[in-house]
C-alpha cells in the first residue's frame, strides 16, 4: 500500500491491512461500532415513546429530531472511520442534518410560548440584552431590544445561517479535493483551507452568540420547560459539529496534527473529528435522552387562551397551568378558544 501520509486508502484496503499496518485503529472501530447500535437501538426506543406520551403532534416532530442529533452523529461518523474517503463526506451529512435540528429547536422554543404571536405578546414590555458571549459580551453599552416579530427573524436569521454557510463551505472542500485542485500547489491549498474554515468558523461563533440571546430572552417565561438543559445540548452540538471539526482540520492542514497512527492519511483532520464526536455524542446523548423523553417540561395542559395566541400553549400570563387535565390526541376540542393538539 502507498504511504498513507499522501494516500487515502480504500475501505477495503483498510480493512484487509488493519492488523498488520494499524492496529491501533481496531479497538477504536469495535468501540465505536458498539456505541453508535447502542445509540441507534435507543433513539428509536425513545421515537416510540415520545410517539405515544407526548400528544402535541408539531412538538413531537421538533423532539425526535432533537433526539435523533447524537446518534445520528455517531451514524455518520461511524461511516467515515470505515470508509476514510468519504470522511468529508459523511461530516458534510452530519452537519446538514443538524442545520434541520436547529431550526426545530427554535422551533420548540416559539411553540412552548404557544406560537409566535404569543411569543411576542408574553414578551411585550421586556427589554433584552446583546452583550452576551462569546462576541458581545464585553460590550455592555450595546442597546438593548424588545422581542418583536423583525427583532425574532433577525435572531432566527443570525442562527439559522451557519445551517446553510457550513453545508456549503464542506460542498465547496470536496469538490476541490475531488478535482484534485487542493493537491497540486500545498501554499495555494493551505490558504484556501484557512479561508474556507475561518469563514465557517465565524458563521459559527455568530450562530452561538445568537442563540445565547434568543435563549437568555425566553429562558424566564419558560422554566417550566427546563430549557436550560434543553439549550446545553443543543448548544454543544453546534459547537462539536462546527467549531471542533473547523479546528481539526486547520490543525491537520498545517500538520499540528501529526502524520501518525491510528489515522495516518491526509483526511485525518475529518478523521480524528468523527472518533472524537463519536465518543462526546457517547457522552451527550445521556442528559439528552433524559431531559426529551419525558413529559416532564414537555407535556402542557389545557387552557383558555387568547384568541390572538394562535398555537394556544402559553397562557397570557406565560404562567402554565399543571394543574388541568392533559390533551389527549385524540379528545380534540372544537372550540376556538381552548388549545388543540398542536
Amino acid at each position: 500500500m502507498a504511504n498513507n501520509c499522501s494516500y487515502t486508502p480504500l475501505a477495503n484496503e483498510m480493512l484487509e491491512n488493519l492488523l498488520e499496518d494499524n492496529p491501533q485503529m481496531l479497538p477504536i472501530l469495535i468501540t465505536c461500532s458498539i456505541i453508535t447500535l447502542i445509540e441507534v437501538i435507543l433513539f428509536f426506543e425513545a421515537w416510540l415513546w415520545v410517539l405515544r406520551y407526548i400528544p402535541y403532534s408539531d412538538r413531537r416532530t421538533s423532539i425526535v429530531w432533537l433526539i435523533g442529533i447524537y446518534p445520528v452523529f455517531c451514524a455518520t461518523c461511524l461511516l467515515g472511520l470505515y470508509i476514510p474517503r468519504a470522511a468529508g463526506l459523511c461530516t458534510l451529512t452530519g452537519t446538514a442534518f443538524f442545520a434541520v435540528c436547529l431550526y426545530q429547536f427554535i422551533t420548540l422554543i416559539v411553540d412552548y410560548f404557544g406560537g409566535l404571536d404569543a411569543m411576542i405578546i408574553t414578551m411585550n414590555g421586556t427589554r433584552f440584552s446583546l452583550a452576551r458571549p462569546p462576541l458581545l459580551c464585553l460590550f455592555q453599552c450595546l442597546p438593548k431590544f424588545e422581542m418583536t416579530r423583525r427583532n425574532y427573524r433577525i435572531l432566527e436569521t443570525c442562527v439559522l445561517q451557519t445551517a446553510i454557510i457550513r453545508p456549503v463551505i464542506l460542498f465547496i472542500t470536496e469538490v476541490l479535493k475531488i478535482d484534485g485542485s487542493l493537491n497540486e500547489n500545498p501554499d495555494v491549498a493551505a490558504t484556501t483551507t484557512l479561508i474556507l474554515n475561518c469563514i465557517t468558523l465565524v458563521s459559527a461563533i455568530f450562530a452561538v452568540s445568537a442563540l445565547i440571546v434568543f435563549f437568555s430572552a425566553s429562558k424566564n417565561f419558560l422554566k417550566p420547560y427546563r430549557i436550560q438543559i434543553k439549550f446545553l445540548c443543543v448548544q454543544t452540538a453546534l459547537i462539536l459539529s462546527n467549531v471542533q471539526s473547523v479546528l481539526l482540520i486547520i490543525l491537520t492542514r498545517f500538520d499540528v496534527i501529526k502524520c501518525n497512527k491510528p489515522f495516518d492519511t491526509p483526511d485525518r483532520g475529518y478523521q480524528w473529528h468523527c472518533f472524537l464526536l463519536t465518543v462526546e455524542s457517547a457522552i451527550m446523548f445521556i442528559p439528552t435522552l433524559l431531559i426529551f423523553r419525558t413529559t416532564n417540561g414537555n407535556v402542557t395542559r389545557i387552557r383558555r387562551v387568547r384568541p390572538s395566541t394562535f398555537s394556544g400553549m402559553m397562557p397570557s400570563d406565560g404562567i402554565p397551568n399543571e394543574n388541568a387535565p392533559l390533551l389527549h390526541p385524540k379528545d380534540r376540542s372544537k372550540s376556538f378558544g381552548v388549545v388543540k393538539e398542536l
